[in-house]
């Protein structure tokens, strides 16, 4: 377990290097593309909003080497304002205040395409990108510059919550409507999807946990009394947008028998997706220690992650009942469940959540167990000849989700080696 990320650590600067992507006709940026076909050598240039901000927080915050700086971070902030949405684009899923979900580089690509808005969840994490980078520098001339992005990205969340809840609209894919509805349905069994029969608005557990922290940052960028000029509530009304959106969370996410909260709820009852994942534990990350009660921390961390979240059984994957060519599902399909995909992202979450002080009285004596379990995890993604390997490391082909994977596959090196140090006598 511990040679596999050791060694592959080395390669995380010239994987970085890689995965570079200099603007230099906007502005000189400095981001980062989501993957690399191992063939070619080719770099997939598109800026996923969702991966590069996670990959930056967490990285910055755990790396031992300077792999990443916070340069990236600003020009990850200046690029996201740069591209927020302006107008409504039914095609796109472009709104006022929206930030992008993926951001092609049209002169680094074969050809132009669109910039996809259709992710609910990037005005969150742009938000966090922003509060993050002056909680870290102090950029108050920064912050002020783009004080109107950030109040049309605050203005956005609320605009689109449905009391108190994130909604993800039936048209946007981003937050994984389409492409991972199998992986939901009860007892991996057939269940015909009610959203492809009306158009029910969704609400998934992650984006509200992310617009929580979103809120809470905002209230804090108040203090510099530069966004209030701009539309954003005061600090305390921010704070009550949280708190009620952590009790609508409460209400109606959580499993009381399974001791977890679901993945999603829909705005018809009793549509509620009832297995049990790890998105919506990893996603507690996001929350602060006082938004759960004590059980509900130690429940949800104290189950093994093998028997919550699996790759077992991918390499024999059939064709799935529903699939078309563009990996989504068509009205009416009935789909049955034969895997469950994982992302090294969820594994990075709940390793930086077991790292948390606030944390350290509640699931303190968790942490080795739940470190173990992400590096076993893990081990088990990155070995040949398991496919995922070839996905993860080098995203073989031009497929968005498969190219996903590279930039947090670096990142889940970088946090892992600092995990082992700090957990080393529990995990020899």
């Amino acid at each position: 377990m511990a040679h596999t990320v050791q060694s592959v650590l080395a390669d995380v600067p010239d994987a970085l290097e890689k995965l570079e992507l200099r603007l230099e006709g906007h502005l000189g940026l400095q981001l980062m593309m989501a993957g690399i076909s191992r063939e070619t050598g080719v770099g997939y240039p598109s800026v996923f909003t969702r991966d590069t901000v996670q990959t930056l927080l967490l990285g910055l915050k755990h790396q031992q080497e300077p792999y990443l700086s916070l340069r990236q971070l600003r020009d990850c902030c200046r690029f996201l304002a740069m591209k927020q949405g302006t107008k409504v684009d039914p095609r796109t899923c472009e709104e006022p205040g929206k930030p992008p979900h993926e951001s092609p580089i049209p002169a680094q690509r074969d050809g132009a395409e669109t910039t996809e808005y259709a992710a609910v969840d990037s005005a969150p994490y742009m938000i966090l990108a922003f509060y993050e980078y002056w909680r870290r520098t102090g950029d108050h001339a920064f912050i002020g510059q783009c004080a109107s992005n950030l109040a049309a990205a605050g203005k956005y969340l609320q605009t689109h919550s449905d009391d108190g809840l994130l909604r993800d609209d039936p048209r946007d894919y981003g937050c994984n409507l389409p492409r991972l509805k199998a992986h939901y349905f009860r007892d991996g069994g057939y269940w015909e999807f009610p959203y492809h029969r009306q158009p029910y608005p969704a609400y998934y557990f992650n984006a509200n946990a992310v617009m929580v922290a979103a809120y809470r940052a905002l209230a804090s960028l108040q203090q510099l009394r530069i966004l209030s000029s701009k539309g954003v509530p005061d600090a305390d009304r921010l704070e009550d947008l949280a708190a009620n959106t952590v009790s609508r969370m409460q209400e109606r996410f959580w499993m009381e028998d399974k001791g977890c909260f679901a993945s999603c709820v829909y705005g018809v009852p009793p549509y509620r997706l009832e297995t049990v994942y790890l998105d919506p534990i990893w996603s507690c990350n996001y929350l602060r220690a006082g938004d759960l009660t004590p059980k509900q921390w130690r429940e949800m961390l104290g189950r093994p992650l093998e028997r919550v979240y699996t790759p077992a059984g991918y390499a024999d994957r059939e064709p799935v009942e529903g699939y078309d060519e563009d990996d989504r599902f068509r009205p009416g399909d009935q789909v049955h469940v034969r895997d469950v995909r994982i992302w090294p992202i969820e594994l990075v979450e709940l390793a930086d959540m077991v790292t948390r002080p606030e944390l350290a009285d509640i699931i303190g004596h968790l942490a080795p167990d739940v470190v173990r379990n992400c590096l076993r995890l893990g081990d088990v993604l990155l070995q040949e000849p398991h496919p995922f390997r070839e996905c993860i490391q080098y995203g073989p082909h031009w497929d968005r989700a498969w190219c996903q994977y590279q930039l947090w596959t670096v990142l889940y090196h970088i946090v892992m080696v600092s995990m082992r140090r700090l957990h080393a006598p529990v995990l020899a």
